[in-house]
């Protein structure tokens, strides 16, 4: 009998904690599904709102002048500095091992990010690959920094660009880290350089 006892007492409590078990794990479900309803809902308002602050902002820039304006010169030196570093990197990547077709192409695409006349102000544009190959040229680009001054009211921009880059040469032993620094007119306009003037370069040495 009290064996008995003991055993129906066991599967009540057993029952009991299943019956626990089965709701906690109902509990954490719906408290589990509120939370991914909850981060549901504040996505969207973190989108609702951002959508907000760029409407204002917008409004902002269309009402405001000076908002317009430094807005407007903050993307143009942005495309500024992106065209010179592309446009230096084709210029001053040249290598003895390349194709006259390489360097044909090379030239052809120099046009999109300067004038004709700027191109040629470089004198960088000129060299055949047979001259190229009879000193061992090569040209590697590693950097190019840009300082810009304000824009003038028809949209130029002037300052100067420090291009980093390595050379060398049969004329060179190892070869050269070398900065060159330019003066140059940009036109926001036609989003291409006008003008290039060389002030001058400075180079460290490396016998390796």
């Amino acid at each position: 009998m009290k064996l008995k006892v003991q055993i129906s007492i066991a599967l009540i409590i057993a029952a009991i904690g299943l019956g626990t078990t089965g709701y906690f794990k109902l509990q954490q479900d719906q408290i589990d599904s509120k939370t991914a309803q909850a981060k549901i809902v504040l996505q969207a308002k973190k989108r609702q709102l951002k959508n907000i602050a760029d409407r204002q902002a917008a409004i902002k820039i269309t009402n405001d002048p000076a908002v317009k304006a430094n807005y407007n010169d903050e993307k143009n030196i942005k495309l500024l500095q992106n065209n010179a570093n592309a446009f230096f990197k084709l210029l001053y990547n040249v290598n003895h091992d390349q194709t006259q077709t390489e360097l044909d192409t090379r030239n052809k695409n120099l046009p999109r990010y300067a004038t004709t006349s700027a191109i040629s102000d470089t004198g960088l544009d000129t060299k055949s690959m047979k001259e190229i190959k009879q000193f061992n040229e090569v040209s590697t680009h590693i950097e190019t920094t840009v300082s810009a001054s304000p824009t003038t009211k028809s949209g130029i921009y002037s300052g100067i660009i420090d291009e980093n880059s390595t050379q060398s040469s049969i004329n060179i032993k190892g070869k050269h880290n070398q900065d060159d620094w330019y003066l140059f007119e940009y036109d926001s306009n036609k989003q291409k350089f006008t003008k290039f003037t060389l002030l001058g370069f400075n180079f460290t040495h490396d016998n390796g």
